[in-house]
């Protein structure tokens, strides 16, 4: 599921639940949920939303990690009286945890892996060299010599369009009828064969017709 430009206010309970994971969650606001604005299990990624409480939401984030969640550009901001109390993220389990530009403390256990197994990637503005290529002339482009014009290949070919043993099709569809070998023997003999005679049937001789 992907949440974006979302506001979860004032909810008994979690602003999102997503108990099996969720794909994205951008520009939303979390105000005064009960318990935690968003808690989550599996995997999960948060960039650039707003977890704001005066006291009901002790949790901005709580989530149990199997595989990668990212947290990127989140605020988080305590209106209420005397000291914050809240916990802006609170991490479980096995999973992978990458932050970046995330505002207030995050708490950890010591199962969740932040090593340098997650990368962070940055966009820069340093351009990238290009080598420096040669420039297409009519030398480059020219056809090739007589050399390449008289292969073995291309010799069977002309001999063998002008005997007409290849052609040029040039119709859409063709109608392909296999003829079999008795019958083409019979109708084509080939040179220097005998085309068999055709057999004609008599009726039977009575006794009386016989000399």
């Amino acid at each position: 599921m992907v949440v974006d430009d979302a506001s979860f206010v004032n909810n008994n309970g979690p602003g999102i639940s997503a108990l099996w994971g969720i794909t994205a969650v951008t520009a939303s606001d979390f105000v005064n949920n009960h318990g935690a604005g968003a808690t989550f299990q599996n995997y999960g990624n948060f960039d650039d939303n707003t977890f704001s409480t005066s006291g009901s939401q002790t949790i901005g984030m709580s989530a149990y990690l199997v595989n990668t969640a990212t947290l990127v550009n989140n605020a988080s901001m305590y209106t209420g009286g005397g000291s914050d109390p809240t916990v802006r993220r609170h991490m479980r389990g096995p999973g992978g945890l990458f932050v970046a530009g995330d505002s207030g403390p995050i708490v950890t256990e010591p199962s969740v892996q932040t090593g340098p197994i997650l990368a962070s990637v940055l966009v820069g503005t340093q351009g990238v060299a290009v080598p420096t290529l040669a420039p297409v002339t009519a030398a480059t482009t020219a056809p090739g010599g007589q050399q390449h014009r008289n292969g073995a290949l291309e010799t069977a070919l002309k001999t063998a369009m002008a005997s007409g043993t290849v052609v040029h099709l040039t119709d859409a569809t063709y109608n392909c009828h296999q003829v079999d070998r008795h019958q083409r023997d019979r109708f084509d003999p080939g040179p220097g064969r005998h085309r068999p005679r055709r057999r004609q049937d008599h009726p039977p001789r009575s006794p009386t017709d016989r000399p």
